[in-house]
């Protein structure tokens, strides 16, 4: 039960602001791979609630474990490898490791602002009351 707390602490850790440090995932893996492996491990006794776990290191070091966030839904090796560029790994104040979706993942969206004219804009001001009087 200790763990599941642990694990609710580390995975509420998802914005980056609440991580101590954080690398993109090849700078992590330079330092603690070379290799990065993915299971599922179970939580409940009758295994049908799981959560997602990392590894980084080889044979010659020791591993280095990683919890996932909520946040990423599929979790294979080939979609690991096509969204490399946003995923992060995080350092929590309490000293786990988080791999994370880059919050600056995502699509942008141009505002498309209407030519300035000549004309004023409507004083919307002038309609505004407060306490009966107008200003």
């Amino acid at each position: 039960m200790n763990d599941w707390r642990i694990i609710e602490r580390s995975l509420g850790a998802d914005v980056v602001a609440r991580f101590k440090e954080s690398w993109t995932l090849e700078e992590f893996l330079k330092e603690h791979g070379p290799k990065m492996q993915i299971g599922y491990y179970p939580v409940a006794n009758d295994g049908s609630i799981s959560f997602k776990r990392c590894r980084y290191g080889d044979v010659n070091k020791d591993w280095v474990y990683s919890y996932v966030s909520l946040r990423i839904t599929e979790f294979t090796p080939d979609w690991i490898v096509k969204n490399k560029e946003y995923l992060r790994v995080g350092k929590t104040e309490l000293g786990d490791y988080v791999l994370y979706l880059n919050q600056q993942h995502g699509s942008w969206t141009n505002v498309e602002f209407p030519e300035a004219s000549d004309e004023k804009p409507e004083n919307i001001f002038s309609k505004l009351k407060v306490y009966g009087k107008k200003f």
